[in-house]
């Protein structure tokens, strides 16, 4: 197993107070995956807000490939199983867990409704099985805290 980083790799966005968009795309026929392995995408700092994160996978891996999506408190807090041999987009949703009886309850799961940091983290891809034709590109939109 080995960790990239990625995060000099993205390509826009400029850091302010409003929400911007940064993307970083991960072609595994040029920079090939181990299971297992963890690409750091982006960076966050304390303060920064992220409200969602997608990925969308532009190639098709061909055979199994899953992926997570989270940071270093939780591997696969925005994505969950994503399906890497599938071409599309996968996001970040509201998740909710309702209990029923006298007094239900809604618990939110996962960072579905955004993070705010407060500390220095960054926003990775963990690659459930090996890759070597799939092509990611990640998205998050966050609100720089700036200075």
């Amino acid at each position: 197993m080995a960790t990239d980083n990625l995060t000099g790799h993205v390509m826009s966005g400029t850091i302010g107070r409003a929400p911007v968009s940064l993307v970083n795309t991960v072609d595994t026929a040029v920079d090939n995956k181990a299971q297992n392995d963890v690409d750091q995408l982006f960076d966050v700092f304390p303060g920064d807000r992220v409200l969602a994160v997608d990925a969308k996978v532009e190639t098709a891996e061909g055979g199994t490939l899953t992926f997570d999506v989270g940071d270093g408190s939780d591997v696969d807090g925005y994505i969950d199983g994503a399906n890497g041999n599938s071409t599309g987009w996968n996001t970040n949703v509201l998740t909710a867990t309702a209990s029923t009886g006298a007094t239900p309850t809604i618990t939110m799961t996962g960072y579905n409704a955004g993070k705010i940091y407060t500390a220095t983290d960054t926003i990775d891809v963990k690659w459930l099985n090996a890759a070597d034709a799939a092509k990611v590109r990640f998205r998050v939109t966050i609100v720089r805290a700036g200075e």
